[in-house]
This record gives C-alpha cells, sequence and structure tokens, in this order.
C-alpha cells in the first residue's frame, strides 16, 4: 500500500476543504440559472457531506499484486451536482441515429 501511495503521489492533506469547495459550488449554482432551476439548488447540494475514502482492493489472482483503488464518491460534497450535470449533458451528447 505504501508504494502504491508514494508511486501515484497521494498525500494526506492536514485540513478538510469541505467547506471551501461548498461556498464555491454554491457560487457557481448561484450563477448557473440556465443549467439548474433554483428550487433544484437545495438539493444539489449535499448537506451532510463526507470526505471520501480510498479503499485499496489487491488483485490476489496477478503475480505481484497490483492495487486497485476504488473511492466511494455517494457522500461526497458534489456527488449529486455531478449527476444531476451528467444526466443533462447526456441528453446532448448521446448519439441519435440517423434513417
Amino acid at each position: 500500500m505504501y508504494e502504491f501511495l508514494q508511486e501515484n503521489n497521494i498525500q494526506e492533506i492536514n485540513n478538510d476543504p469541505t467547506d471551501k469547495y461548498q461556498k464555491q459550488i454554491q457560487l457557481a449554482l448561484q450563477r448557473c440559472k440556465n443549467i439548474t432551476e433554483k428550487r433544484a439548488h437545495k438539493y444539489l447540494m449535499n448537506t451532510k457531506p463526507k470526505t471520501p475514502q480510498l479503499n485499496a482492493y489487491i488483485k490476489t489472482h496477478k503475480d505481484n499484486p497490483p492495487i486497485r483503488p476504488v473511492i466511494n464518491h455517494t457522500q461526497a460534497l458534489s456527488h449529486k451536482l455531478a449527476r444531476h450535470l451528467n444526466r443533462k449533458t447526456a441528453r446532448v451528447t448521446t448519439p441519435t441515429k440517423h434513417i
């Protein structure tokens, strides 16, 4: 695990930047009136965000077992907003069939 952290330059941070990012997301939502309705802003903000945790799964079936990093973002600050924007852009970017 230590090798994986070193090779990928992953560092532990001393302070939690969640409050700073929450304010930035709130400001961005207020400025982007064409992307979301104002009544959706409250839903798109995660009121009790948690810092995503890094889980490491070791691929035991391989020689010199590599680590597969997995991060659960469902409780992260921007998860709801990212999911909402993904749905909106999918409508535009999904290829259509031409006859």
